[in-house]
């Protein structure tokens, strides 16, 4: 590894660290053209050369200093060597890189300034010669324009003698002009004076590029130089415009594969900057993917560590970890001490998300091990290790050697980062928590106060490391008994961390990016052991005697306010932006599911990118305006107010806790479920449900039970029983009636199906019950206006055309759909009904008939698709409302031949922007229309969701596949409860689930299985 990458790493990304290959290309492929003199001794030099080098990795640099010394005497001029030869400027380079490593740049300086000036005019051996001293320059700190000018002038020279070089020169280029000027930047009143400078700088060069007629495309992308000044000094918003400015261009076939690395990695290093954590990530797959173009076998390992960054900051740390796993041949092989350094530290990090905490120790410890065997020691990697290997062993219950590692770590930050450099307020909070372990309560106090102050006198008290601090200060009270001052402090945090995620939601585009920054606000980012802030608010409630109403108003303004910031979003905007939004949806839908072959999934990828952007330009137009009007906040007499005297409401919400770590490396369960039952009076009462492991590991075996109808399955419904039922009947509030609204695992229970109270039975026959929607928790129990003319839309029979072989025919729907239609006109006989079947029922008809109906039944394939199926959604980051939906008749007016690839796939997206306030009940006979994505306590995305988005009253849906025939029993019983006897939809689905159990001689229809798995959703 040159002495190029190394120190380039102290003042650049790792994407310019190639700055090294493109100007050895320049040179060698000059050389190669050059007539070659015989006298230059060129084997003894190869083999100095790898002395040298293999000294070097041996950190003996006296010894390499001494080889760079023999290869210098051999490359002086003589009459065997002439001056200019090619081959003697390079080796002369090359011991000047040895040099530079060796501890000796004085002399490597002067070695490369006697190349400069011995190297033809114009040759590469010049420019490369020149553009070594350029980048000393900025690695010292030193600035010589003059220098940078006359080697860009000579770089983009070589372009007249071979074309096939312009790429490297024009990166060349945008290599010297960036560091020449970012050598300038200290005075902080000059960093827009520098870059007024630098533009201008920036037009001179992409006019004489134009004069050279290089492809206007590859002109513009000497801006790269621009963005990475951006980047340096932190104008992310001019950085936004370069960047958006270069999208445009990125994709020109002209353009190499390893600028369009680079301009993706910059995007990566923003949105993370940003917290647009979604958009970061969509970023890492794409710098990923041209990584592997450039033939450089370095760069893909480089973006697949920073797409595993990106997925730890998201907390996948099973992802990260995979991917981490994978680089660790290369970083084993390349010993580079910094990026290797920095790959260990994210690793163990991923490591102890999956609680292997031994395992990431000893990670941690070979990278602090092989830190300390280096002669050039880099603090602040060897505070990094420290600090993460302190926090490892707080996890694992060794404190005191945890206090030693982290305070020796905040002393080097203290020494080697800027006063406002965050890495110093998040060493005292971790400092506080060792403490507070160590029943140093006092300490603690002090360290948490101290972060307090650090994060308010250097960014805002809506910092979400500020309300961290302060949620922290609460904890130790509450242990000092000062619940006065504990309670004060938590309610501040709460209060703050609230406000701080409002701001930063006005302003976000994406809604994945608002669920991972309410998510933020959840989850310490630097350890799985420390719960967030609105977490930390709801675990010492209890203690601190916050009444159990103030908590569930807490929770009721959390739980669902991705969802108001997205109504937020939509009402703000006007009818031609939104025209425009649904036509790219429309565009984006049908790129996930266009099935290519490998020759053009290049064109597709880069199709959806645009898209993408494309999108989200749109909606950062409309975050930037100042007009989002939120809906009123929820709260707990609202919807109390909306609850029958009869019925009581079940919100649930799964949480971090805090456990203290034990020697061995226990940490408790890390998450609980707890849920707040609300009364028609106003009455709350919080309960606790038990350690998430516990309680989803019982709902998954019973879900087992039911679908594969095994004999445990009362055994196992009453476990559940004992984990959620239990505490809601024992709260002593008498109820008939009941809505629920779940969190995570709770939304796959089937409520229905649970052990009766005090009798044989289920519960269904004792208590009607509903889950809520998320999106419009202000307005729960809303009904459509009774006085509504009736009509129905009903679909089924539907033919699949050539994606029958994937989607077989369902014949049962067809008889489902026409005994729908049926009961329908015996109740209604004057009513409007639309039957969609066969080839009619493209997405196009339905979309249209929807609209306009008060009853919609959907009988067709239901599709919830995973992550990594190979297909280009999966690759591309699409959402979770994009992987779920319905399968429906290709249009009608495509060629045969393209219908597969064309829009057959209804997805909840789309539903989503569809107006749907006509309708009072969608009835989705779909295999599992009723699965999701839990996400950050923001609900479950997915039809349910969508439909309710879309306006419609109540929705229902299946929690596994049902055979035809139970389907059919069960549609006749609901709507004959709905339509022939007047029930309302939840009574109706109740009554069907009852006469299904109640039936004699009816076989598996009487199963759980067959009729537990249809719920209705509410809004």
């Amino acid at each position: 590894m040159s002495w190029l990458h190394r120190a380039s790493s102290l003042i650049a990304p790792r994407s310019l660290r190639k700055f090294a290959e493109r100007t050895t290309t320049l040179l060698l492929a000059f050389t190669f053209c050059s007539s070659l003199n015989a006298e230059l001794p060129t084997d003894r030099l190869n083999e100095l050369r790898d002395h040298a080098m293999q000294s070097l990795a041996a950190n003996d640099r006296e010894a390499a200093a001494k080889a760079t010394e023999q290869i210098l005497e051999l490359c002086k001029v003589s009459e065997q060597v002439a001056i200019d030869d090619p081959e003697r400027i390079r080796y002369l380079i090359i011991a000047a890189q040895i040099d530079f490593d060796a501890g000796h740049p004085d002399r490597a300086i002067q070695t490369l300034s006697d190349a400069a000036r011995d190297a033809a005019p114009g040759s590469a051996g010049r420019v490369t010669s020149l553009a070594y001293l350029v980048r000393i320059d900025a690695i010292k700190q030193q600035t010589n324009p003059q220098r940078a000018v006359e080697t860009l002038a000579e770089s983009i020279g070589l372009i007249n003698e071979q074309r096939s070089l312009y790429d490297e020169v024009q990166a060349l280029a945008i290599d010297v002009l960036g560091f020449s000027q970012l050598t300038k930047l200290e005075p902080k009143d000059s960093v827009e004076q520098n870059l007024k400078l630098l533009q201008e700088r920036i037009s001179e060069v992409e006019d004489t590029l134009s004069a050279a007629e290089i492809p206007v495309g590859v002109i513009r992308l000497v801006r790269l130089a621009l963005a990475e000044y951006c980047m340096r000094v932190g104008m992310d918003d001019s950085l936004e415009t370069v960047l958006r400015d270069l999208r445009s261009v990125i994709d020109d076939d002209q353009v190499a594969a390893q600028w369009r690395a680079k301009y993706w990695s910059l995007v990566v290093t923003l949105r993370l900057k940003r917290r647009q954590l979604a958009e970061a990530y969509d970023a890492a797959r794409e710098f990923s993917r041209q990584a592997t173009r450039t033939g450089r076998p370095d760069l893909p390992v480089i973006a697949n560590d920073t797409l595993a960054l990106v997925a730890l900051q998201m907390g996948d740390y099973r992802e990260a970890r995979k991917l981490l796993e994978s680089s660790r041949e290369f970083h084993q092989q390349n010993p580079d001490l910094r990026s290797a350094t920095d790959w260990r530290i994210n690793l163990a990090k991923a490591i102890e998300g999956d609680r292997d905490f031994i395992i990431a120790r000893n990670e941690l410890i070979d990278a602090q091990e092989t830190l300390q065997t280096s002669k050039n020691i880099d603090p602040l990697r060897a505070a990094n290790v420290a600090n993460n290997l302190g926090i490892n062993y707080y996890l694992t219950g060794d404190f005191d050697k945890a206090a030693e590692l982290a305070q020796s770590a905040k002393q080097i930050y203290q020494a080697n980062v800027a006063p406002a450099d965050l890495k110093i307020g998040e060493s005292s909070i971790n400092l506080g928590w060792i403490a507070m372990a160590q029943e140093h309560l006092s300490q603690a106090a002090e360290h948490f106060s101290e972060a307090a102050k650090h994060f308010k006198k250097h960014y805002s008290v809506r910092h979400p490391r500020y309300a961290e601090a302060i949620a922290c200060q609460a904890r130790v009270a509450c242990l000092q008994g000062n619940l006065a001052a504990a309670s004060q402090w938590v309610t501040q945090a709460e209060a703050l961390a609230y406000q701080g995620v409002c701001e930063a939601l006005s302003k976000s585009p994406s809604a994945r990016d608002r669920l991972a920054m309410i998510q933020e606000a959840r989850v310490h980012p630097e350890s799985v052991a420390w719960p967030g802030t609105l977490d930390t608010f709801l675990e010492l409630a209890p203690q601190l005697q916050i009444p159990d109403a103030d908590q569930y108003n807490v929770v009721l303004r959390w739980k669902g306010l991705a969802d108001r910031y997205d109504r937020a979003f939509k009402q703000s905007t006007d009818t031609e932006i939104k025209q425009r939004e649904q036509a790219l949806m429309q565009q984006l839908h049908q790129a996930y599911f266009r099935r290519v072959s490998m020759f053009r999934r290049r064109a597709l990828l880069n199709e959806i990118a645009d898209l993408e952007d494309q999108l989200q330009d749109i909606r950062r137009s409309v975050s930037r305006s100042e007009n989002l009007s939120l809906e009123q906040e929820p709260t707990s007499e609202i919807v109390a107010r909306l609850l029958a005297d009869d019925e009581l409401m079940l919100d649930i919400l799964q949480t971090r806790v805090f456990d203290k770590p034990t020697k061995g490396g226990s940490i408790g369960a890390g998450s609980r479920y707890f849920a707040f039952v609300l009364a028609p009076s106003g009455q709350v009462k919080r309960v606790t449900f038990g350690d998430a492991p516990n309680v989803d590991a019982a709902i998954v075996r019973w879900r087992k039970t039911i679908t594969e109808q095994l004999p445990d399955m009362d055994v196992a419904a009453r476990t559940v029983a004992s984990l959620v039922q239990r505490p809601l009947l024992d709260c002593d509030l008498p109820f008939s009636r009941l809505r629920i609204r779940g969190d995570s695992m709770c939304y796959l229970i089937p409520w229905a199906a649970l052990p009766a109270v005090n009798r044989p039975g289920y519960w269904i026959e004792q208590v009607s019950i509903e889950l809520v929607s998320e999106v419009a928790a202000a307005e729960i129990a809303t009904e459509t206006s009774s006085g509504m003319s009736k009509s129905l839309l009903v679909a089924g029979g539907i033919d699949y055309g050539p994606l029958t072989q994937q989607w077989p025919l369902l014949p049962g729907s067809l008889k489902e759909a026409k005994q729908v239609e049926t009961l329908f006109k015996q109740q209604f006989p004057q009513a409007r009904v639309v039957r969609l079947s066969d080839s009619k029922a493209t997405e196009a008809a339905l979309a249209q008939a929807m609209v306009n109906e008060h009853y919609i039944h959907l009988a067709t394939h239901g599709f919830f698709r995973r992550e990594n199926e190979g297909d280009a959604f999966a690759i591309s980051g699409a959402t979770t409302l994009l992987s779920t939906g319905l399968i429906v008749a290709p249009a009608t007016d495509q060629d045969p031949k393209n219908a597969s690839e064309q829009d057959q796939y209804m997805t909840a997206a789309e539903i989503r922007q569809l107006d749907l306030s006509q309708a009072s009940l969608v009835m989705l006979s779909a295999c599992e229309s009723g699965l999701g994505q839990a996400q950050a306590g923001q609900g479950m995305a997915g039809m349910f969701s969508s439909f309710h988005a879309a306006g419609a009253a109540h929705v229902i849906g299946t929690l596994w596949p049902v055979d035809d025939d139970a389907t059919v029993a069960f549609v006749q019983h609901f709507y004959d409860h709905l339509w022939r006897q007047g029930k309302s939809v939840r009574e109706a689905i109740r009554g069907a689930q009852v006469d299904m159990l109640s039936a004699t001689n009816s076989g598996i229809r009487s199963h759980p299985y067959a009729w537990a798995a249809f719920v209705c959703s509410s809004r």
